[in-house]
């Protein structure tokens, strides 16, 4: 990086082990370098490892929050999509804490690991998710939940599936995720494991891009 802008937008993707998490971890160390200011990453996948190896974390130059560990995954994304932090890092509790003057003026990139994780999230069973809900009978458009039932009593336990319907509103929250990002001050980093899909809308070209939520 040759210049440094202030405000920015980007997304790496690409395979498991292609260096999305390094090339996010260099620019989050030239920032800091250019401005003093920290980075703070939103992580849902397996680079946590990468990260606290690197030194980052313990240089103050990184922050990093385990977000899909939470329950309710369509309000924790919408928070940390407008930049709240929770407000004790090492309480899996702690209430998150929306940014103020003060959180603005010292981050100076906000890292979301990442697009494919975040879908699996909305779409699975931590509480909440898609998939939880259609456990409880919780009913998304015209298609009926797809629960499944085992023991009885005291042991029963029901366990939700994906509808299509799922899978159109999943793919409109991350959309929505990405665009939220964009207001906050700084530079904006996502990453997301690579896909080939067809696009249907140009004739079922194939093109290979970030995975969201299924085929899109």
């Amino acid at each position: 990086m040759s210049e440094w802008h202030e405000k920015g937008f980007d997304l790496s993707y690409g395979a498991s082990g292609a260096g999305k998490t390094k090339w996010a971890m260099d620019i989050a160390d030239y920032i800091h370098a250019m401005t003093g200011k920290k980075s703070r990453w939103y992580i849902g996948d397996g680079g946590l490892a990468t990260i606290e190896a690197s030194g980052l974390i313990d240089d103050g130059i990184v922050e990093v929050f385990n977000y899909n560990e939470r329950d309710w995954p369509l309000s924790i994304i919408q928070q940390i999509t407008e930049g709240d932090w929770p407000e004790h890092l090492d309480d899996p509790e702690s209430p998150l804490i929306a940014p103020g003057k003060k959180e603005f003026a010292e981050v100076g990139m906000w890292t979301f690991e990442g697009i494919y994780v975040m879908g699996e999230y909305i779409m699975g069973s931590m509480r909440g998710g898609l998939a939880d809900r259609a456990s409880r009978g919780e009913k998304l458009g015209q298609d009926a939940p797809f629960t499944i039932t085992e023991g009885s009593g005291s042991e029963k336990m029901s366990f939700g599936g994906n509808s299509m319907a799922h899978f159109g509103f999943g793919q409109r929250r991350i959309i929505d995720a990405i665009q939220r990002s964009k207001a906050l001050p700084g530079f904006v980093q996502w990453t997301s494991h690579e896909q080939a899909a067809e696009d249907k809308d140009n004739g079922g070209e194939k093109i290979i891009g970030p995975a969201a939520v299924g085929n899109k």
